[in-house]
């Protein structure tokens, strides 16, 4: 178990550009020597979307080689660190998610340093890399979303049984459980059957719906670490630019039996349903194979040819099967992006189609559908099916086709071609220097990085789109504590690698 002595410098002040940056954590040994390679023991990712300013955190970490692949997740060990989190202006940090989040890159000048620092932000599997595996595990994790059926199917019998989910104590032995849920889907459901013009409101009003249950069902999880920030939270610094309510102090092993209890039920469901479906495709593929016996037996070859195999094939598989991947990895870091905003992971873009949802909703609710339906078809059929399209024929229609000889009607089309295709000339034009503009500054940026930091670049990921996201164990702790920014002060600047400014000279003309 390796630490850092008293003496050597191990607190770091590290600034943060965006709400959903992560602090990117890696363990190697250390191989000296020319040709050795330092062996990867483990790295993680420390969220840090859903912790709190004003608390002190000691964070136990499991270290696993890879976020991505699922064979890769054996710990290698735990990293304990300490953790404090400072945003002056809570209101700047919401907003800033409603533009893109900035491209952030680490240049080193070696190329042993560009490894260690690659594997600590992706893994030791690189998913950039062709590879079989890195195939399977894209295959395996899109298929094992089916197990998402399982938390829909609670919801929809919570949902239909009236089942209570909302404590309300009056003392330690009376408590009732309100099934607010059930009560809001029998209104809307209600509702929308005697009004169905509401229903544009309503289904905007259902989206921000499911993401508040959703963000209800993490923060009642018994494992205190799954909790996230609530709606509140983020309307407190929308309104004051900082959060009111008090933060909750977390102890070691917090509820740890009762996260382990649920944790296991709820793995030993999924594997009693993974189980089920086995067996329910063994059964019905012994009764294809006895359906394709009974065929062979009652089949009557006609060829009567020497039948051949289809022999060894020597054809590459990259140039097929990686785009494949290419495609598949797209795909799974869409649909993780999508899974952490619903799950709340992604809390500050979680909040904001919360809030767009609930103001969407509450504008269309007002807006009279059904009229506007009524009269909108009204004036498309009688505009453009009357009997009076007749006369627009006959007077202005006809009359116009006639004016102009095949001459002229073919000159005038020529120039309309002419006219199009100019357009579009100069819209290409100016797409392609605007791209020669851009890729220059890209490379002249690049080039100058390479000068003034190493030749090796490493783009660090922003958004959280990781197959397996790094959770703090049981044995951390969070204790709030009085902000005070002088207790801290950095002994050693070092400067960051961000350039900024546009890099094209041009001449002063005097």
């Amino acid at each position: 178990s390796p630490r850092l002595m008293p003496w050597m410098q191990r607190a770091f002040i590290f600034r943060m550009m965006h709400p959903s940056s992560r602090i990117f954590v890696g363990a190697f040994d250390c191989d000296p020597g020319i040709g050795n390679s330092h062996d990867m023991v483990g790295r993680v990712a420390v969220d840090l979307t859903n912790l709190h300013t004003d608390v002190e955190y000691v964070l136990h970490y499991a270290l696993t080689t890879s976020a991505n692949v699922s064979g890769e997740r054996k710990s290698g060990g735990t990293i304990k660190i300490r953790l404090r989190i400072e945003i002056d202006d809570k209101k700047k940090a919401l907003l800033s998610v409603m533009q893109m989040p900035p491209a952030v890159y680490v240049n080193v000048r070696e190329k042993e340093d560009f490894r260690l620092v690659r594997r600590t932000c992706v893994g030791k599997k690189d998913p950039e890399k062709y590879s079989t595996d890195m195939i399977r595990s894209y295959i395996e994790e899109l298929s094992n979303y089916k197990h998402m059926a399982h938390y829909i199917q609670d919801a929809i019998i919570g949902l239909i049984l009236w089942r209570g989910h909302y404590q309300l104590k009056f003392s330690e032995k009376v408590v009732i459980h309100l099934p607010l849920h059930s009560l809001n889907a029998f209104i809307l459901a209600v509702t929308i059957v005697e009004k169905p013009s509401l229903l544009p409101s309503f289904f905007f009003f259902g989206i921000a719906w499911l993401m508040l249950a959703v963000m209800e069902y993490r923060n009642k999880s018994p494992n205190p670490w799954v909790s996230c920030r609530s709606f509140g939270d983020f309307l407190q610094f929308l309104a004051f630019g900082k959060c009111l309510t008090s933060q909750k102090t977390i102890k070691k092993h917090q509820n740890e039996e009762a996260a382990e209890e649920f944790r296991k039920k709820w793995e030993q469901r999924i594997a009693d349903a993974e189980e089920a479906a086995v067996k329910a495709n063994e059964e019905r593929l012994q009764a294809l194979a006895e359906q394709e016996q009974l065929l062979a037996e009652t089949e009557i070859q006609a060829d009567i040819s020497t039948q051949t195999d289809g022999g060894m094939s020597l054809d590459p598989l990259k140039p097929i099967l990686y785009p494949i991947q290419q495609y598949l990895a797209w795909a799974c870091k869409g649909v993780r992006f999508t899974r952490n905003v619903i799950c709340w992971e992604e809390s500050y873009y979680s909040f904001w189609l919360t809030a767009g949802s609930l103001l969407l909703g509450f504008f269309f609710f007002f807006i009279p559908w059904r009229f506007l339906f009524r009269w909108f078809s009204r004036i498309v059929v009688w505009a453009l099916f009357g009997p009076h399209m007749k006369l627009v024929d006959l007077y202005w229609y006809s009359k116009e086709a006639e004016k102009l000889t095949e001459e002229e009607l073919e000159a005038q089309k020529e120039a309309e071609e002419k006219a199009d295709n100019d357009a579009k000339e100069a819209a290409k034009a100016a797409a392609k220097a605007a791209a020669r503009a851009q890729r220059e500054e890209l490379a002249k940026l690049k080039d100058m990085r390479q000068v003034l930091f190493g030749k090796y670049s490493v783009k660090v990921p922003i958004l959280k789109t990781d197959r397996f996201p790094d959770s703090p164990l049981y044995a951390s702790m969070a204790t709030p504590i009085q902000n005070d920014s002088n207790d801290i002060r950095a002994s050693v600047r070092v400067a960051g690698q961000k350039l900024v400014g546009h890099m094209i000279p041009k001449l002063i003309h005097k």
